[in-house]
């Protein structure tokens, strides 16, 4: 199965890997490392990474062509990625598991309600309204305001994170679930990724030298003061008093990891870890964690909440745990191979279908 995925970049399935990983970590009971929630720095990662690789093809697709048919080409490719899956999932929570219906989700609007409904899903959220209004956004700057890409990203990151201080200052709040999982208030983690998307599109020769292992030492460095940011003044909030700096400093703490990750993720993009032989093991194992990750995060909480209930580290939780990871991986490759893959090899085939010019 894999033989067709050797061209992919081994850097950014590592990349995904260890998003997946550090989410299924946090959901089989092993949630903090240093007081930080592993599941939201995999999340962060995610949100990086999506920004980083749609961002290449919107800039490569729309340097070209903006036409209702491109735009139209684009959201067939994305649907098509994350519909199929997703909605069989929520479709069989929906009228097998739980026997009821919850239509916010059907519409990626399940912010700020109950989310102990498919809880994970409230990220899938984020990231669809924003492959829904990124093209729309790129239209405007190129038809109307014709500002550079890096600007003009850099200006919607700067509008963002005002949007957030303002709301932070504004508003009492659950900073978890208004803040961190609010749709427009984390829109500037995939601009992150985008902007790095615009280095290497449009400055390609800074963009490698950029990822080279300053690149890796700037995601460190920012990494930890991420770190020192957000344990101060997101964990322990109730220690630091109200105020101008408490609200800038949690406003900004997101903007730290997304750079940070956005640094890291380049840096493997660019090194020679994309050298290793395709067939080695430990390669195939990585590639196939990455092409199954979508499936997994899918499904992956609710048969941890099923299977995993006895206390972290101990042996009875660890042979839970496999067990579950087991199912996991299986259900995961079998809804690839016959829902996820099926559907993503007929993109073409359909935007052939609804667009003939296409075809030319």
């Amino acid at each position: 199965m894999l033989a067709t995925y050797y061209n992919r970049n081994f850097g950014l399935d590592i990349a995904r890997s260890v998003a997946i990983l550090l989410v299924l970590l946090a959901h089989s009971g092993i949630i903090f490392v240093f007081g930080i929630n592993l599941g939201f720095l995999g999340v962060e990662i995610f949100f990086v990474l999506s920004g980083f690789l749609i961002g290449q093809i919107i800039l490569k697709e729309f340097q070209t062509k903006i036409t209702l048919q491109s735009c139209g080409e684009f959201y067939i490719n994305r649907w098509l990625r994350t519909f199929p899956l997703y909605y069989l999932v929520l479709i069989t929570k929906d009228f097998f598991i739980s026997r009821s219906f919850h239509p916010k989700h059907y519409l990626f609007i399940q912010q700020n309600s109950d989310l102990t409904f498919f809880t994970v899903s409230w990220s899938l959220a984020i990231e669809e309204w924003f492959y829904i209004l990124i093209p729309l956004v790129f239209i405007v700057n190129i038809r109307w305001l014709h500002l550079k890409s890096v600007f003009f990203i850099a200006l919607l990151i700067i509008i963002i994170l005002t949007a957030r201080y303002y709301y932070i200052s504004n508003y009492t709040l659950n900073f978890d679930l208004n803040v961190r999982k609010s749709i427009p208030l984390r829109f500037d983690a995939l601009l992150t990724g985008v902007l790095f998307s615009v280095f290497k599109v449009h400055y390609n020769a800074l963009y490698i030298k950029l990822a080279g292992l300053w690149s890796f030492i700037f995601s460190i460095i920012l990494f930890s003061i991420a770190l020192i940011i957000y344990r101060k003044y997101v964990l322990l909030e109730a220690s630091v008093a109200e105020g101008l700096i408490k609200n800038v400093f949690q406003s900004i703490s997101f903007t730290f990891f997304s750079f940070a990750f956005g640094f890291i993720i380049i840096w493997l993009e660019q090194c020679k870890i994309n050298l290793l032989n395709k067939k080695s093991f430990i390669v195939k194992t990585i590639t196939l964690l990455s092409v199954l990750t979508y499936g997994i995060y899918l499904i992956h909480y609710d048969i941890f909440k099923f299977m995993v209930s006895s206390p972290p580290l101990t042996l009875s939780w660890a042979g839970q745990t496999f067990m579950a990871l087991f199912i996991i991986i299986a259900i995961s490759l079998l809804l690839h191979l016959f829902i996820e893959k099926p559907a993503m090899d007929y993109r073409k085939t359909f935007i052939r279908k609804l667009f003939p010019a296409y075809a030319k």
